[in-house]
């Protein structure tokens, strides 16, 4: 059904082709992989001439050596912005908070800083240097 479909429309087809290609340009572990095939990619996409991704190639185009840098250093920054997004959450949610300390219990709660092994650990730790500062201060 969906080759039958695919052969008609071939917009639809030069479309999912050219998306498979771009997935696969975006898996290249080589730098100058990347480089040939994205270079490809962009002359496919305009010999295609379908509007949406020449859109879509202008934007890739803007963000290049963003996707060159992170395909040389494999590094990534999600895992920052996933956590500034929930502190955000955070701060729109709960906005009455009256104690700063409530509030960085709830962005610790909510990021999973908070669970039972975290506390359990911490409060353990708390209590050793707790018992041991009062040893020092008895001697």
């Amino acid at each position: 059904m969906l080759g039958k479909l695919k052969m008609l429309n071939t917009n639809i087809n030069a479309g999912m082709l050219i998306l498979d290609y771009f997935h696969r340009v975006l898996d290249q572990k080589n730098y100058s992989n990347l480089q040939s095939m994205l270079k490809e990619w962009f002359g496919i996409v305009k010999t295609a001439k379908l509007d949406l991704f020449d859109k879509f190639a202008k934007k890739v185009q803007k963000y290049k050596t963003k996707i060159e840098a992170y395909i040389k250093s494999d590094l990534t920054t999600a895992i920052s912005e996933g956590l500034n997004n929930k502190i955000k959450v955070v701060k729109r949610v709960e906005y009455n908070y009256r104690n700063p300390e409530s509030f960085r219990n709830k962005i610790l709660q909510r990021c999973g800083f908070l669970n039972s092994a975290y506390i359990i650990y911490y409060f353990i730790s708390f209590l050793q240097f707790k018992s041991s500062r009062s040893q020092l201060s008895i001697c």
